[in-house]
């Protein structure tokens, strides 16, 4: 189901206050709600790697020299897989994903990536090393952050709503301590657990199909081949 930002409030003041509308946009009340909902909402995307937030990107280096740094999307929250670089224009080879502290340990011909950053200042990946042509292909997936919930008419990225219509209740109730707060936290809970659930299934289609490399071991050599 979707729902948006207003339909997250009237249901909280229906639970809350058996009110069938939702506080005044830029109220206190709902600028309060806005905020739990949008941390709620932050909390979900970090439980787990969630399918509606996996997405893909194909670019290229644009510069003359090729580019060993390629910025990443504003909402990128971790990568989903070894990248895949054309880095001479002609064969594919897939980077490891290394911890960057551990850099020193490689060659200067061994491939991989690491990604720097933060989500204020904005995240990098590293590419090892530099050497990529002008125009080189990149490939890669990564897990998102979906985008805070601002006016009235944002969509919700979370498959069920209402475990961010729970979850803010906890927080609500929980800051007046509220013994309600505790009801909410396990049927927030339970919502949550059954979203991992649906997720872990799979339909037939899913089994069927030919696995992708991420899916199934690598056989190749980390950084040489």
């Amino acid at each position: 189901m979707t729902a948006t930002l207003e339909d997250l409030q009237k249901t909280i003041s229906s639970l809350l206050e058996a009110e069938t509308v939702a506080p005044v946009p830029g109220s206190e009340d709902w600028e309060l709600r806005r905020n739990l909902i949008n941390s709620a909402q932050n909390d979900w995307a970090r439980a787990r790697d969630w399918d509606v937030l996996y997405k893909e990107i194909n670019t290229r280096v644009s510069q003359s020299t090729g580019n060993a740094t390629i910025s990443m999307p504003s909402n990128f929250r971790k990568l989903a897989g070894y990248p895949k670089i054309v880095k001479d224009g002609v064969t594919t080879y897939e980077y490891p994903v290394i911890d960057p502290q551990t850099r020193s340990q490689y060659n200067d011909e061994e491939k991989f990536v690491y990604v720097l950053g933060s989500e204020a200042d904005g995240f990098n990946m590293i590419v090892h090393p530099p050497s990529l042509i002008s125009g080189a292909s990149i490939f890669y997936s990564y897990y998102a952050t979906p985008s805070s919930l601002a006016t009235q008419t944002d969509t919700v990225a979370c498959p069920d709503p209402n475990y961010l219509v729970y979850a803010t209740l906890t927080r609500l109730l929980g800051l007046d301590e509220d013994g309600r707060a505790d009801l909410m936290r396990l049927e927030a809970e339970r919502i949550l657990l059954k979203m991992e659930e649906q997720q872990n299934i799979k339909g037939q289609g899913f089994w069927d199909r030919v696995k992708t490399s991420e899916e199934v071991r690598h056989t190749f050599r980390w950084g040489r081949d």
